[in-house]
C-alpha cells in the first residue's frame, strides 16, 4: 500500500517557533565540518515535500497540504508561493524539465490525480490529468528520451506514466507485479528509467520499447522507497524498513546492501551529492546521512527539529550544498557540506590530425578528457594554447560518447608548434592537460582531396534537426553551401530535402538544415557528392574524397542513427 499514512501521522505536530533561519553544528560525536542550517516557510500548514534544482538555480519544492508551489533563492533565502490552479491537488514530487520548466506530480484524490507545470520565468501553471482517476501519481524525473517519466502507486493502478513536455501526450505502462507500488523513479546511466516497488523489488523501464523488468530484493519487507543515479555508474536506493542503503548495478543486475548505522533510522528521500557522495534522509532518527559508494562508510547529521519531521524530498543543490524539506516543521533544510569536495582526478589525451601538416593546411586539435574512475563524464572547458598563446575556449562537449573539445587553425607558420590543452574543471573533477608537437612543412596544400571526420546530429522531437560535416581542410565556399552537394534519404527511400548549407571555414564545418525534422529513433543515409557538377571541393580546387581511398573525386556515404546525436547539456 501507499506510504503517504507517514505525512497524515505527524500532521498533528507543532512546528517549533518561527523566526530567523536556525543554524546548528553537528552532534558532538561527528567531527566533520557539515552544518545544518533551517529556513521556515511563511505562515501557513504547508508541509513542503519534494525539492529540486530548477533552471533558474533556485530551489523550488511542492507544499503538500496548501496546495502551493514554493522557490527558495539559495543566496537570500527569499521564498515565493505559487498556488495551483486546482484545489486539493496536493503536489508532491518536483523535477527540473528538459523544456526549463518545473514539472511535478498532485495526488490529489479521484479525477485531481494531475501532472502540473510551473515555468520558473512567468511562474503560469499548467495541470494535465491523468488518464486514470486514484492513480496516485508520486514522483516524477526527466527521462532521457526528453520526456517527463512518473509512478503511479494508487490502490489497484502500479503503472509507470510518461508525458511529452512539448505536446502533453500521456501513456501509462503497467508494472509485471501486479499491486507492486512504484514509488521512487530516476533515469539511469544506461539510458533506462529505474523505479523502486514497495512490493520489494527494483523495476526498470526502457523508453522506447517500454518494457519493464524488475528485480527482487534479497531480503523480503525492505520496502524500497527513493532511488537515485550514483556518481560510481550504479543506482543506489533508500530500504526504509529494512533500514538499508541499497545498490543495483545496471548491467549485471548485482544488487548489494548496506545497513544504515543507526537502529530502525527508516531511510527515505535519496540524491547524488556534488561531493561524490550519496546523501539521504532518515526519518525515525532526524538526521541527513552521507554514504560513500566506494568505502561505504557512514555518516549522520542531525536535523535541529526533532519530532520525527518525515524528511522526505532532498537534493544537490546549486550551490553545491543539500538541501531537504522538513514537512511538520514548515521549514527547508540546508546541509552545508565541506567546500572542498572530494576531488575526481582526470586524464587529458590531446591529439593532431593531420600531423605534420603544410602551411595553409587546416590542422584540427582534439582533447578528450576522461575521468580516471568510474563516473560520470567531466563537464568545463579546454584552453589550446600555441607556442605559449592562449586561445579561447572551448566548451566540452560529447562526441562519440566522450567528452570532446575541439580546436582548429589553418594559420600555422612552418616549423614545429608546441600546442598545449588545459582542461579548466567544473564541479568535483580535477584540472589535467597535455601537449602535441605539431610539424608543419612547407609545399602545396594538400593533393588529396578533403575528408569528411565526423557527422554530428543535433536536435530531438520537436526540436530543429541539424546536422553538423567536419571537413579536415578548407572547402571552397561556393561548393560547401551548395544544397545540391548533399542527399538525405529516409528509411523508406524517399530524399528529404536539405534547405540550407552553412559553411563556417573557421571551425572547418558545414550545418545542413533538413527540411523536415529527422526521426532520432529511425536510420537515414546521407550522400555529399564528390563528383559531377555539385561536387563538393577545397578551396584549391580539388574534389572531395568521400570514399577516403587517396584519390579525389569520389562521393561520401554514411548512416546517420541515434548514435551521431549530440545530447543537450
Amino acid at each position: 500500500m501507499s506510504r503517504w499514512w507517514n505525512t497524515q501521522r505527524v500532521q498533528g505536530r507543532t512546528a517549533r517557533r518561527r523566526g530567523q533561519p536556525r543554524v546548528e553544528g553537528l552532534e558532538s560525536r561527528c567531527l566533520l565540518s557539515v552544518t545544518i542550517n533551517e529556513f521556515p516557510l511563511p505562515a501557513g500548514y504547508n508541509n513542503p515535500t519534494g525539492i529540486t534544482t530548477g533552471s533558474d538555480g533556485n530551489l523550488w519544492f511542492t507544499e503538500r497540504s496548501s496546495d502551493k508551489i514554493g522557490q527558495l533563492n539559495p543566496t537570500t533565502h527569499a521564498v515565493v508561493e505559487f498556488t495551483t490552479p486546482t484545489a486539493a491537488s496536493q503536489p508532491t514530487d518536483i523535477t527540473s524539465g528538459p523544456d526549463g520548466n518545473l514539472w511535478f506530480t498532485e495526488t490529489g484524490g479521484g479525477t485531481k490525480n494531475q501532472i502540473g507545470m510551473i515555468n520558473p520565468t512567468t511562474h503560469a501553471i499548467a495541470e494535465f490529468p491523468t488518464h486514470t482517476a486514484n492513480v496516485n501519481p508520486v514522483s516524477i524525473t526527466a527521462g532521457p528520451d526528453g520526456n517527463l517519466w512518473f509512478t503511479e502507486t494508487g490502490q489497484g493502478s502500479s503503472r509507470i506514466g510518461m508525458i511529452n513536455p512539448t505536446t502533453h501526450a500521456m501513456a501509462e505502462f503497467p508494472t509485471p507485479t501486479a499491486n507492486s507500488n512504484p514509488e521512487g523513479i530516476t533515469a539511469g546511466p544506461d539510458g533506462n528509467l529505474w523505479f523502486t516497488e514497495n512490493a520489494n523489488n527494483i523495476g526498470v523501464i526502457n523508453p522506447t520499447t517500454h518494457v519493464i523488468t524488475e528485480f527482487a530484493l534479497p531480503n523480503a519487507y525492505s520496502s524500497p522507497a527513493r532511488i537515485t543515479a550514483g556518481p560510481d555508474g550504479n543506482l543506489w536506493f533508500t530500504e526504509s524498513l529494512g533500514n538499508k542503503i541499497g545498490m543495483i548495478n545496471p548491467t549485471t543486475h548485482a544488487i548489494a546492501e548496506f545497513p544504515t548505522p543507526s537502529a530502525d533510522s527508516f531511510p527515505y528521500g535519496i540524491t547524488a551529492g556534488p561531493d561524490g557522495n550519496i546523501w539521504f534522509t532518515e526519518i525515525h532518527v532526524d538526521q541527513i546521512a552521507r554514504f560513500n559508494p566506494t568505502t561505504h562508510a557512514f555518516d549522520e547529521f542531525a536535523v535541529p527539529m526533532v519530532i520525527q519531521t518525515l524528511n522526505i524530498g532532498i537534493t544537490s543543490g546549486p550551490d553545491n550544498n543539500i538541501w531537504f524539506t522538513i514537512p511538520a516543521a514548515d521549514t527547508i533544510g540546508q546541509a552545508v557540506i565541506p567546500t572542498a569536495p572530494v576531488q575526481i582526478a582526470t586524464t587529458t589525451h590531446l591529439s593532431a590530425a593531420p600531423n605534420p601538416s603544410t602551411v595553409g593546411q587546416q590542422a584540427t586539435f582534439t582533447a578528450v578528457v576522461s575521468p580516471q574512475t568510474g563516473t560520470a563524464g567531466p563537464t568545463g572547458s579546454v584552453t589550446f594554447s600555441i607556442d605559449g598563446v592562449a586561445q579561447t575556449p572551448v566548451t566540452l562537449a560529447v562526441i562519440g560518447g566522450r567528452e570532446q573539445a575541439i580546436f582548429s587553425t589553418s594559420s600555422l607558420t612552418a616549423g614545429a608548434h608546441t600546442v598545449l590543452a588545459v582542461y579548466n574543471p567544473q564541479g568535483v573533477f580535477s584540472g589535467s592537460s597535455a601537449t602535441v608537437r605539431q610539424v608543419v612543412n612547407l609545399g602545396p596544400v594538400v593533393s588529396d582531396g578533403p575528408r569528411i571526420l565526423t557527422v554530428q546530429r543535433f536536435g530531438y522531437h520537436a526540436r530543429p534537426t541539424r546536422l553538423v560535416l567536419t571537413f579536415d581542410q578548407q572547402l571552397n565556399p561556393a561548393t560547401a553551401q551548395n544544397v545540391g552537394a548533399y542527399r538525405i534519404i529516409d528509411p523508406h527511400g524517399r530524399t528529404v530535402s536539405v534547405l540550407k548549407a552553412a559553411y563556417d571555414p573557421v571551425a572547418g564545418m558545414v550545418i545542413l538544415t533538413p527540411a523536415r525534422r529527422l526521426n532520432l529513433h529511425l536510420r537515414y543515409q546521407l550522400i555529399v557528392r564528390g563528383t559531377g557538377p555539385n561536387a563538393v571541393a577545397s578551396a584549391s580546387g580539388i574534389l572531395l574524397d568521400g570514399a577516403m581511398s587517396g584519390r579525389p573525386g569520389s562521393d561520401f556515404a554514411t548512416f546517420v542513427t541515434m548514435a551521431n546525436w549530440v545530447r543537450p547539456r
